[in-house]
């Protein structure tokens, strides 16, 4: 089977590098593997465990906003908040006409502007002084649009239907390296409490996606040294990490986190790496990032 021990994903801001101690194996659906497997079902996994678990599917979820964000982000990017006019608490419903109202956008900007469809990410939440004041949990959105020209603010009103809206930019002193984290942070907020009903949040199918790469490289260690010393380095983390094989079983593997500014420096590291070992063995291993593979 292949398998792989770095992984990157890179976006217009940065490169982030996974260097895992123990390769990780695409597809492994075996009982045994070398290295210390722990089965949560045989171990009886503790109330800790599983909330850690869950911190950290949640803080992957956050991440991928973030590069998301990073990957579409332009000069034409604005927030948008959509209210009920009504006490609307119900979820379901709420999704239904936000949905909807995403329709009569793309109507108004494919039919009437002849542009391209919305690209979004968007986020519900329960408006928390209505919840104090009035003891109801009604429901409202938050959304970035990305590419979206200009539309009266009455205008997008009109076709929300429902309520208020608010519409606005970035503001200008955010650097551009920090807009994916400056984003995020309204849509991961409360992300584990939200996600127990359906979605917590949403994403257009248009969006581009990250650039996800895996490798397999013999000499990571002085890899891993060689960054240490890049002009580009931002950060430069090692931990455990748990690398889940199946809903039952993983293996704790030590992992080197680097983020570079761009991926320059890896990239000329690599081609020299590789060159090398070429000389030595021509059976050198790379592999495209598959999407079910275990990340």
């Amino acid at each position: 089977m292949p398998e792989y021990n770095i992984k990157v994903i890179s976006t217009p801001c940065s490169s982030e590098l996974y260097f895992y101690q123990t390769p990780v194996i695409y597809g492994f659906t075996g009982k045994k593997r070398v290295g210390t497997i722990v089965s949560p079902k045989e171990n009886k996994v503790d109330e800790k465990e599983r909330i850690d678990r869950k911190a950290k599917y949640y803080k992957n979820k956050a991440q991928h906003i973030r590069r998301l964000v990073n990957m579409n982000f332009d000069s034409q990017t604005k927030f948008l908040t959509l209210t009920f006019s009504d006490d609307l608490e119900e979820l379901e419903k709420a999704n239904y006409l936000f949905n909807k109202f995403i329709k009569r956008l793309n109507y108004r900007l494919t039919k009437k502007m002849n542009l391209p469809r919305t690209q979004y990410i968007a986020t519900w939440e329960v408006q928390a002084k209505r919840r104090i004041k009035t003891g109801k949990a009604v429901i409202h959105y938050h959304v970035v649009l990305f590419n979206f020209p200009f539309i009266l603010a009455d205008e997008l009103q009109a076709i929300w239907k429902h309520g208020f809206i608010r519409i606005n930019q970035i503001p200008n002193d955010v650097a551009k390296a920090k807009y994916g984290s400056y984003v995020s942070k309204y849509f991961t907020k409360d992300l584990a409490e939200k996600s127990e009903h359906k979605k917590a949040f949403f994403t257009s199918q248009n969006l581009k996606k990250p650039s996800e790469k895996v490798m397999s490289i013999e000499n990571i260690e002085e890899i891993k040294q060689e960054l240490q010393q890049s002009k580009n380095l931002e950060l430069y983390k090692n931990y455990p990490r748990k690398i889940f094989i199946n809903e039952e079983e993983y293996f704790e593997n030590e992992t080197t986190y680097i983020v570079l500014k761009d991926s320059t420096d890896f990239d000329n590291i690599i081609k020299s790496s590789i060159n090398e070992k070429e000389k030595k063995s021509p059976n050198q291993k790379h592999y495209s990032l598959d999407k079910n593979s275990i990340a």
